[in-house]
């Protein structure tokens, strides 16, 4: 793992992984808009592209953690990379995104408000 994990452990922060192949300019531009968001969040992207690493890195206006997996190993186990990760920390909630996510700033504070308020929520 590669980068500067900012924390999201402090109260309303939240965990984000970003599943990236391919798309270096869609990863960087998703990784601007979380980055936006009115509430802490630590940016991960698994890279199933080991070729863009340093792309990412060099390229990313925020700081983030890269994990760079061997190869395409697809999107449901670089996501189970991001969930093993996830429950190895401390922050109550992740979100696990295609590199192409963009949110609006205010859409993870609402979405933890609201699942924050309803237990069915999850």
């Amino acid at each position: 793992m590669t980068g500067q994990k900012p924390s999201a452990d402090m109260p309303g922060g939240l965990d984000v992984f970003i599943v990236h192949w391919e798309k270096p300019d869609w990863c960087l531009s998703a990784i601007r808009s979380i980055a936006q968001s009115d509430t802490p969040v630590s940016i991960t992207v698994i890279n199933n592209s080991p070729a863009l690493s340093q792309t990412l890195i060099d390229s990313s206006v925020v700081p983030i953690s890269l994990i760079t997996t061997s190869g395409n190993i697809g999107y449901a186990s670089a996501a189970n990379i991001g969930l093993a990760e996830w429950l190895r920390g401390t922050s109550e909630f992740a979100v696990i995104a295609s590199h192409d996510l963009h949110v609006d700033s205010t859409a993870i504070r609402l979405m933890l408000t609201a699942i924050r308020s309803d237990n069915r929520l999850g």
